[in-house]
């Protein structure tokens, strides 16, 4: 009788299910229990998606974006076998009665569905297919970029992102990378979601009973379902979120969509010039800035807005032929009333129309309330071609900034003179960046959307956490758009707290697919300097991420934004010096690894393809490590780094702590007491660079007003016995010469000296 019931209840599996296997995977699609269901033999886990609650139709906001998805039951009507890796399954909106259909089809790891309808023209809001596939984890986890290096989010943690809607290359709340992953941290297993069909898709991470769970969502091309639309589920049994950048890494590849920095340097030499020139905005004198800058060590920069003090050619030629970066700020979104030029059009023609009958655009407001209006991309070539020359080529730079334009939303234009939909907007930004990338100039962008990585060279904002833009409870403080600093402590929103400043929550995922592909930086008003004077531990913690994530820092010549200088010259260098040197030396290569040392995740380590490691410490506490079969003890917000003729560490040593860098020309201590196995070290502080091809700078700060140094140790760095050292006045003229012993230990005041090589004195 046993046998008997057992065969009924299997006969409805019998008539109503279809299934596609192969050695990894098995797939069934069940019209009598409405459901699907993937079997993954790497883990031996079971993924679950059910028909009974699907998108059926949505709101929109003035952006485009989904807002408010309505769900309700679609059935599983028909499944049809097509093959031994295809399934053809129609599926039926039991609200509006409109049919879809979702081809699946196996391949290795991957589940991937197309779907489509029979009238391509179908009126489209969104609709939600697949439905949400879920499983059982231990300690579930989603991963994701919103406009940040990577997002690292509980499934189970309720407050931030709860029931939010992600659209896929938009500008905030958004997915710079076109898929989402869902990781088991407890045994490293996980499950990457990818739109294969990009932009027109966004991810609703819906609240459940059992967690919060990604459930794909597309909207309408121009109010209709227009094209089929494409997405894949890669499934991998082990490495975290590693192993799933990894997979997008290598899907980009496959596609011939990752373009390496060697590689654009290849055609354009000056993309090497980023490799430790972190971005200095402002609008002060770039030499004003220079004549102590350059004199401290910042021999490396891009120098932003270094038109600025009536700068011409002969001057930004000038700052090109010492090794600098030298561009404008750009932006073709925004436009005033005006003939075509710099953020000028006419209005009415070229501004942007996000819906049918709908109004202009408008774009960016200041504070005191100056309204621009967005540009419509199709006018965006017209613009650079109008003023580039005059403007950017004329003058002599060899890098350029555009803003907005990869931050903003890839959108639709229902403009009667100029409409189209989301892929030729998409199209219309390319040919911008391939304008200036065909004239030489290295290129950086706001934002880091991956629709334009293979044309950009650097992002500014691909560095920072999340939802730095949204306020806290006091409205007037804190405005990293408008460059504002913050007031008070309660500028800052517990989420960006949350997300986009605690190590706890942010992973460099970002970096892991693109390090080696497109430069990072902090978005400007969310760079370190800003937050110095009022809470200087979050300033501190920024250039542990910048070094962990082999990024470049971004800094202000002003002194009234950013640290301000010179008022806080010496924190400005510290911050530069701690970033810059590793960045220089893991430029353009792979990251391969990130992971959380210590279970708090505070202790974290990563690794790049050329050798390099980076461990920092974001707590309060010394932590012990291991390297290369040595002990290091990490001091509380220290860090230690080495790669290819490069070291720097923030270590306890004999009960002391001690910063240190030493690279091929360049050294920095800091230390209470000199280091045993350092002969350069001093009780105090010492740095010593290579200033030109003749000559290094000798900065010497000991505890007392004079210090022992050893200038065997000085010649031995520098690599030349015969050297001269002079004394440096305060407006770095070179002085007397300083009688020098034959060698070893000599007692000289604290001061600037110039060191000259003996060639050259």
């Amino acid at each position: 009788m046993k046998k008997i019931i057992g065969i009924i209840l299997l006969i409805p599996s019998l008539f109503f299910a279809e299934s596609i296997h192969n050695e990894r995977l098995m797939f069934m699609a069940d019209s009598d229990r409405n459901m699907l269901s993937v079997k993954d033999s790497g883990t031996g886990r079971e993924w679950i998606a059910r028909f009974d609650s699907c998108a059926g139709t949505s709101g929109s906001d003035g952006w485009q974006h989904i807002t408010k998805p309505e769900y309700r039951l679609f059935n599983l009507k028909d499944v049809e076998k097509a093959g031994s890796s295809l399934l053809k399954l129609t599926v039926e909106d039991s609200g509006s009665g409109q049919q879809y259909f979702l081809d699946a089809a196996l391949d290795g790891n991957t589940l991937s569905f197309e779907l489509y309808t029979d009238d391509p023209a179908l009126p489209l809001t969104c609709v939600g297919l697949p439905p949400l596939f879920s499983t059982r984890l231990d300690d579930g986890h989603l991963v994701f970029c919103d406009r940040s290096s990577g997002v690292l989010k509980g499934q189970s943690d309720m407050k931030g992102y709860a029931d939010w809607i992600l659209s896929t290359y938009a500008n905030t709340s958004c997915l710079d990378m076109p898929w989402l992953g869902v990781v088991d941290l407890a045994n490293g297993d996980g499950l990457m979601i990818l739109f294969e069909t990009p932009h027109c898709s966004a991810m609703h991470l819906k609240k459940t009973p059992d967690g919060i769970w990604p459930q794909p969502l597309w909207q309408g091309s121009m109010g209709t379902m227009a094209f089929r639309r494409r997405i894949s589920y890669h499934f991998s049994d082990g490495g975290g979120y590693v192993a799933l950048a990894g997979m997008y890494r290598d899907h980009q590849k496959e596609q011939g969509r990752l373009k390496t920095l060697a590689q654009k340097a290849a055609g354009r030499p000056d993309v090497m010039r980023l490799a430790g020139s972190p971005p200095i905005w402002g609008d002060g004198d770039v030499f004003e800035f220079l004549h102590d800058a350059r004199n401290l060590g910042v021999t490396r920069a891009t120098f932003c807005n270094a038109e600025r003090g009536g700068r011409g050619r002969a001057d930004l030629e000038k700052l090109n032929e010492m090794g600098y970066l030298t561009l404008r700020y750009d932006s073709y979104s925004d436009i005033l009333e005006g003939e075509t030029w710099f953020q000028r059009d006419n209005i009415q023609k070229t501004a942007r129309v996000v819906r049918p009958g709908g109004g202009l655009v408008k774009g960016w407001r200041t504070l005191e309330g100056l309204q621009y209006y967005s540009r419509s991309s199709a006018y965006a070539l017209n613009a650079a071609q109008t003023y580039s020359k005059a403007l950017i080529e004329d003058v002599g730079f060899n890098a350029h900034f555009i803003d907005v334009m990869c931050a903003m939303d890839v959108a639709e234009d229902y403009h009667p003179e100029h409409t189209f939909d989301r892929f030729q907007d998409m199209r219309n930004k390319l040919e911008v960046l391939k304008y200036y990338t065909g004239k030489g100039l290295v290129l950086g962008t706001e934002h880091g959307n991956d629709w334009a990585v293979d044309e950009v060279d650097y992002t500014e904002g691909s560095l920072s956490g999340a939802l730095w833009w949204t306020a806290g409870d006091n409205k007037n403080g804190w405005n990293p758009g408008h460059l504002r600093s913050p007031k008070s402590l309660d500028d800052f929103s517990p989420l960006y707290l949350k997300y986009g400043v605690s190590p706890k929550n942010r992973i460099p995922l970002w970096q892991l697919v693109y390090h080696d592909c497109s430069d990072s930086t902090w978005y400007w008003g969310d760079s370190p300097g800003w937050f110095y004077e009022l809470a200087p531990e979050i300033s501190a913690q920024k250039d542990l991420t910048a070094m962990l994530y082999g990024a470049s820092s971004l800094f202000w010549r002003d002194d009234f934004r950013g640290y301000g200088w010179p008022k806080n010259q010496k924190r400005f260098m510290e911050s530069y010096y701690l970033t810059a040197k590793f960045h220089e030396a893991v430029f353009g290569h792979q990251m391969v690894s990130h992971e959380f040392v210590t279970a708090d995740r505070l202790v974290q380590k990563t690794k790049f393809d050329n050798g390099a490691e980076v461990w920092v410490n974001y707590g309060e506490t010394p932590v012990d490590i291991r390297v290369k079969g040595q002990t290091r003890m990490l001091a509380p917000m220290g860090f230690y780094a080495h790669a290819s003729g490069t070291e720097q560490g923030r270590l306890i040593e004999g009960g002391a702590a001690v910063t240190f860098i030493k690279t091929d020309g360049f050294y920095w201590c800091r230390s209470d007491q000199r280091r045993a196995s350092d002969a350069l070290s001093v009780d105090g502080k010492i740095v010593l660079f290579r200033l030109d091809k003749t000559r290094w700078n000798l900065l010497f700060r000991p505890a007392q007003p004079q210090g022992r140094i050893d200038l065997d140790a000085v010649r031995a760095f520098i690599g030349q016995e015969n050297i001269t050292l002079s004394s440096l006045s305060g407006e770095w003229e070179v002085g007397d010469v300083v009688e020098l012993d034959a060698g070893g230990p000599a007692v000289l005041d604290g001061g600037n000296y110039a060191v000259k090589l003996a060639e050259s004195n």
